[in-house]
């Protein structure tokens, strides 16, 4: 029993200086750029060894990567949860879920990283997948594909793929 809760204990110290660590990248990331942020200054501006970034992340490529997906995740997350209207107006309906991508992709920390990896995708190819195969909120996409879906069926908008619209409708 003692293992289980110092296990525990031992986790929760991890993840803490796992996030931790994720912050001070995206600070030195933000501030300096990929190409010109080192891990040391990431180690000295996280308060931690340059091995304890490493045993994390392994190499600087996935601290970035890692930085982005934190970002995003926390961008959606301060963004408060969303309910897909149906309003039987579906311009309306869908400005909403518009404006609410809108407000997230261009808060101002989530759309600085952006501009980054937008900079870093001739080095680093892999981001423009993560940005796009991983932006996905399934709940909110799920509903607006439902949505569209359900609007096709009644014949208020031809809408032949769902799930094509809302990617090519979401950021």
């Amino acid at each position: 029993m003692v293992t289980s809760v110092s296990g525990s204990a031992t986790e929760r110290r991890a993840a803490a200086k796992r996030a931790t660590i994720i912050n001070a990248a995206a600070t030195v990331f933000l501030a300096h750029g990929y190409g010109r942020s080192s891990v040391d200054a990431i180690a000295a501006e996280a308060g931690v060894g340059k091995q304890t970034v490493y045993n994390h992340f392994g190499d600087k490529e996935r601290l970035f990567l890692a930085v982005i997906d934190h970002v995003r995740d926390h961008s959606w997350a301060e963004a408060g949860d969303f309910t897909m209207p149906d309003t039987g107006d579906p311009r309306a309906d869908l400005t909403a879920f518009a404006e609410h991508e809108l407000e997230v992709v261009l808060s101002p920390r989530l759309a600085a990283l952006h501009r980054l990896t937008i900079a870093e995708l001739v080095h680093h190819p892999e981001l423009q997948r993560m940005w796009r195969d991983d932006g996905q909120r399934p709940g909110i996409d799920d509903d607006c594909v439902d949505y569209l879906r359900d609007c096709h069926e009644r014949g208020v908008l031809d809408v032949a793929d769902p799930e094509l619209a809302v990617r090519q409708l979401s950021v």
